[in-house]
């Protein structure tokens, strides 16, 4: 379990590195509302389309990330007001019950 952090120029390198070194899951720590550039956001789609969790969070220190159609057809988690590291440790305790996605969101939304 790791967490990606975004930022400008961002290239995908450390998402596709942490996937293949077998992370369960991984945390996108991006701007905004939870965006990066291009070539973040492709690797970011890459590994979830191979299976791997991945939650979307903002690092700009308050905010929320909502679920966008974009997100969801991406087959993102969205963190919503949840920081990085919280998104992080909460998605190491949803993993432990289950793997549903659609389960895996409902505790980011509720917790």
């Amino acid at each position: 379990m790791d967490i990606a952090p975004a930022y400008a120029g961002a290239d995908g390198l450390v998402i596709r590195a942490l996937a293949n070194a077998g992370v369960d899951g991984l945390v996108a720590a991006g701007l905004g509302s939870g965006s990066s550039a291009p070539p973040y956001m492709a690797a970011l789609k890459e590994v979830s389309d191979g299976g791997l969790p991945v939650v979307i969070a903002t690092h700009t220190g308050t905010g929320r990330v909502v679920q966008t159609r974009r997100f969801t057809e991406d087959g993102y988690i969205v963190a919503d007001n949840l920081t990085p590291k919280k998104a992080r440790i909460l998605l190491m305790l949803a993993l432990t019950v289950t793997k549903d996605p659609a389960e895996i969101q409902r505790m980011m939304l509720t917790y």
